[in-house]
């Protein structure tokens, strides 16, 4: 607990005083167990969302188009932060332009696709698993 109470004027200068604040190891002990805390939470955070991702990109690999498996194989999860701290979370096909048709495929509706495949692969394994996400988002967060 901080306390701190007005100390004798006496031999400073007419309208100065001093204070003494008595605490302040505890306090910094406080606040560098919240920092600590606080770099759990992130951690947990991006594991958390890690694996969400991880499940989205298994779903949309599953019902990805397939002629060579250049596209399926394509699949990435990229988790890290932006410069201003904040989580950002990616999953895609083609990264880099590996497989630069990716966005064709994933956007052509009028294209046929073998049973089981379709297009809008990724968008729909989001849709389909974003309740699943924010559960597993909320179980990090507490």
């Amino acid at each position: 607990m901080l306390k701190a109470g007005p100390v004798a004027t006496s031999g400073m200068p007419r309208g100065m005083f001093r204070m003494n604040v008595s605490g302040l190891t505890t306090l910094q002990r406080r606040l560098q167990d919240l920092h600590r805390a606080g770099d759990d939470l992130n951690e947990e955070l991006e594991e958390a969302v890690t694996e969400g991702l991880e499940q989205v990109k298994e779903a949309a690999v599953e019902s990805c188009p397939i002629a060579t498996g250049a596209l399926r194989n394509s699949a990435f999860v990229s988790v890290g932060r932006y410069s201003n701290g904040r989580l950002r979370g990616i999953v895609g096909f083609g990264a880099g332009g590996t497989v630069p048709y990716a966005h064709i495929v994933h956007e052509r509706l009028d294209v046929w696709h073998a049973e089981g495949t379709r297009a809008k692969f990724l968008e729909e394994a989001f849709v389909t698993l974003r309740p699943h996400l924010e559960q597993i988002i909320a179980k990090a967060t507490g």
